[in-house]
């Protein structure tokens, strides 16, 4: 399993179903990746991004798996819509 570098990546992410809406409305727009792995099962083996709320610790209740390219970038998703993706403050695990 590939781990991100020290800076953690935060992904600016909207609601597209009402899933999504409901998340972002409950935990805000702003999450942090906290791993990524080249095979998710949930994905069928494809990539996927382990993020949770900025600001929350990495075993909160709304952390999820969302798909990835294998480069490890965020692909919208049917929840979520992937706004931007940028670097946010160092991180610990």
């Amino acid at each position: 399993m590939a781990r991100i570098p020290t800076q953690t990546r935060v992904l600016e992410l909207e609601g597209r179903s009402n899933k999504g809406k409901r998340l972002v409305k409950q935990f805000g727009h702003l999450w942090a990746v906290v791993r990524f792995r080249e095979e998710v099962e949930c994905f069928f083996g494809a990539p996927g991004l382990f993020i949770v709320p900025a600001g929350h610790p990495s075993d909160s209740l709304a952390m999820r798996w969302i798909k990835a390219t294998t480069s490890g970038l965020a692909q919208s998703v049917d929840d979520f819509t992937v706004v931007s993706q940028g670097r946010g403050a160092a991180r610990e695990d």
